[in-house]
């Protein structure tokens, strides 16, 4: 009993603890005659199971990449919050499911809210944290300066999966081509670039990485005196 109830109490406020078919509430007075039933009046409550939402969906995932998520199905008024995310489908007040993606790295949380077939709302709603993973970015090492039409090896990250080089115009890779390590001959003078994108550990994909720089120079010219 939150209120009301007493003697003097036309009127009662009930918090019901546990679904029960049926609890009862019953009331007996003394009317103005100075008259009292012979029986309290009564009726019959029935309190409603409440089943809280369950949202099903992966606890992690890469940047930009979409995902699904669900609760039960069967109910109404569906209300969900996904702060940062886009979303890509579902999550109306009459979906069990949503699917979303989220831009930036970092933890995220999704919440969900329905009505179930009883009228019981949850309090407070169901809510899921999310990692999302960043892209990866490629580590290199070999030499940032090359002689012209000199070879050498360039190197990236070690187990990844797809490796897939690529340099500028004044470069060729001669062999490497889907392993962490490449050798490349350069061949034209000035700026140019090594670059590398797979998968990493988490089947994060890069994503425009940025290249590793080399500056090419010429040959010396020896002089004869």
């Amino acid at each position: 009993i939150l209120s009301g109830g007493t003697s003097t109490d036309d009127s009662i406020t009930i918090h019901w603890n546990n679904p029960s078919p049926p609890y009862s509430v019953s009331v007996s007075y003394t009317d103005s005659n100075g008259c009292v039933p012979l029986v309290p009046t009564g009726m019959n409550v029935t309190v409603q199971p409440f089943i809280t939402p369950v949202i099903n969906g992966v606890n992690s995932l890469c940047k930009g990449i979409t995902s699904i998520y669900s609760v039960q199905a069967g109910n109404t008024n569906y209300l969900w919050t996904y702060p940062g995310a886009t979303l890509v489908s579902g999550g109306t007040t009459n979906d069990s499911t949503i699917t979303l993606s989220w831009g930036t790295a970092g933890t995220k949380t999704i919440t969900v809210n329905y009505t179930g077939p009883g009228g019981c709302t949850s309090n407070p709603p169901t809510s899921k944290s999310i990692v999302i993973r960043p892209d990866p970015i490629p580590a290199f090492t070999g030499p940032d300066t090359s002689c012209n039409s000199s070879t050498h090896i360039y190197t990236t990250d070690p187990g990844m999966t797809g490796y897939n080089w690529s340099i500028s115009a004044g470069g060729t890779i001669n062999s490497g081509q889907g392993s962490n390590s490449v050798s490349v001959t350069w061949t034209s003078l000035g700026s140019q670039f090594v670059d590398v994108n797979y998968i990493d550990l988490n089947g994060c994909p890069t994503n425009n990485p940025p290249p590793y720089n080399v500056t090419v120079i010429p040959l010396p010219t020896p002089s004869v005196f």
